[in-house]
């Protein structure tokens, strides 16, 4: 009787020992709820205008007083003093004229803040983001020298093709796109021309390599010597193989003739 008391009890003590540790826990919490200052920009709009110029539009929420919008390459702004400013004021579009995007090879990402005084930022914000030509450029550069190295390596001329016209292409939208004779499209309008020329010209290299394989290295005196003695047991051996074969095609012969006249 005594243990099953002894049992009961630990069991309670157990039991009971996490309250006092839950109590001071929970006294010890001190929850506060902040609310959002100011909402963020409504409808924010990334827009291509051309190489050098981004339209950018959006709507100030409720109590805002002003917006802020800054801008950074490859990443977005972690924070209203990250990046370059591109516009910051009382208005609902702006344009970003400080980017190059025939020039980079990565995205430009926008982010907007809104101001409801002097100093009080929202903590929620708007963004956006817009690719710069270089980007397309880039990968299609790529490509098309891919394939050209692919072309020399496995030899084929389907390949080379493909090289071709992909470089031709590329020329062709950068002679469109050239403005002044120091433009990056004019270089570049050279550079696939060029490239496209020694891609046309791939086939023929190809064939001259393959023609020249198959010529017979030089040999040296002994190695010319083993082979003239190789050449002159093969034609013995082809002599001897031609005799023999008609000395067994005789006999053949001359049954032919008995079975056909009946003479002896």
């Amino acid at each position: 009787m005594w243990k099953r008391l002894i049992v009961l009890a630990v069991l309670i003590v157990i039991v009971l020992m996490p309250l006092p540790a839950l109590a001071a826990v929970t006294a010890d919490v001190t929850i506060t709820a902040t609310g959002i200052v100011v909402g963020a920009p409504g409808g924010f709009t990334v827009a291509y205008i051309s190489d050098y110029e981004v339209g950018l539009s959006w709507t100030k929420p409720e109590g805002a007083v002003n917006t802020m919008i800054r801008a950074k390459y490859g990443s977005y702004p972690a924070s209203p003093t990250d990046g370059y400013l591109v516009y910051y004021g009382d208005l609902e579009y702006t344009s970003d004229t400080a980017v190059s995007l025939d020039e980079t090879a990565t995205a430009v990402y926008y982010r907007a803040w809104s101001e409801k005084e002097p100093g009080v930022w929202s903590p929620l914000y708007a963004e956006g983001n817009i690719e710069g030509v270089g980007v397309t450029l880039l990968a299609f550069i790529i490509l098309a020298l891919g394939m050209m190295i692919a072309a020399f390596v496995i030899k084929r001329k389907v390949l080379a093709f493909a090289s071709t016209g992909t470089w031709m292409v590329l020329a062709a939208y950068s002679y469109n796109r050239v403005v002044t004779e120091w433009d990056i499209y004019y270089a570049l309008f050279f550079l696939c021309g060029g490239l496209a020329l020694v891609s046309a010209f791939e086939p023929f290299i190809m064939r001259e390599r393959k023609e020249e394989g198959e010529e017979e290295p030089e040999l040296d005196e002994e190695d010319k010597a083993f082979k003239e003695e190789a050449d002159a047991m093969r034609k013995e051996r082809e002599q001897w193989s031609s005799l023999f074969g008609n000395r067994r095609r005789r006999p053949t012969r001359k049954l032919s003739r008995y079975e056909k006249t009946g003479e002896h």
